[in-house]
């Protein structure tokens, strides 16, 4: 897949799993979330499935998922 997002030009492809969006939220802020959910670490999360998404515009609003994939196994 990464060969394939590379080949389409534009800038570097960054695949990455995004958990929280916030435009106005000060980078020392984001620690004190994580704590507050109360998850014990490491946490185990079963994945059945990959988008993209297209982010055309810096309103997250406005972002389009452009493909999904189901994952088995």
């Amino acid at each position: 897949m990464h060969e394939l997002a590379g080949a389409r030009g534009g800038p570097p492809y960054r695949p990455h799993l995004s958990l929280l969006y916030a435009r106005d939220l000060p980078e020392e802020g984001k620690p004190a979330i994580a704590d507050g959910l109360g998850l014990p670490l490491p946490v185990t999360i079963r994945v059945d499935a990959a988008e993209v998404w297209g982010d055309f515009t810096d309103d997250v609003t406005r972002w389009r998922r452009l493909a999904r994939v189901r994952l088995e196994g």
